[in-house]
């Protein structure tokens, strides 16, 4: 709460200081003077009005304060229907608001992939084999960093339905669910 607070104060005097340079700026070329300037916060809202003779001038600023950077994935996408030790393409949707970066995508255990994210919403493709996921599920982590350098984690699990296992993948799956 701290730091939400004092990242609202830093913006809030930072919004105030820079239209008192632009109405300063404006006052010197001769165009404008400002009588008054007041800074008013409503909720996620601040409320700015600038004040001359008998002209006001309101204007509001949305202002969204994240405690975390809010990663989405979406569009989740496999064929319906996976024969063991097939290949096949694994797509979604990777999105966030926040800029976020040191993207590292793990499935599965498999490999990580270093992904640059460069847009809000990022589409992604993975080429993969049926046979990474024996046990029927999809284990994604997600681990990535905010601009301020904090570590990030996201987990999603999504089921497969993969057919035709050999008999020893079926035993393997069958033991691993003892322990």
């Amino acid at each position: 709460m701290k730091e939400k607070l004092k990242y609202f104060l830093t913006v809030k005097l930072f919004l105030y200081q820079e239209a008192r340079q632009r109405a300063t700026a404006q006052q010197k070329k001769g165009s404008v003077y400002l009588k008054s300037l007041s800074l008013f916060q409503r909720n996620s809202q601040m409320i700015i009005t600038a004040t001359k003779n008998q002209i006001e001038l309101v204007s509001e600023l949305n202002i969204n304060l994240l405690t975390e950077p809010d990663v989405l994935i979406t569009g989740f996408d496999y064929p319906d229907e996976l024969y063991y030790d097939e290949e096949f393409d694994l797509s979604f949707v990777l999105s966030s608001d926040a800029l976020i970066k040191d993207i590292v995508l793990e499935i599965n255990g498999l490999q990580p992939i270093e992904i640059e994210k460069t847009k809000k919403a990022e589409s992604i493709v993975i080429k993969t084999n049926s046979k990474h996921f024996w046990n029927n599920k999809i284990d994604l982590t997600l681990r990535y960093k905010d601009e301020y350098d904090r570590e990030f984690k996201l987990k999603k699990e999504f089921q497969l339905d993969i057919q035709n296992f050999p008999w020893y993948i079926k035993m393997l799956g069958f033991l691993q669910n003892l322990i």
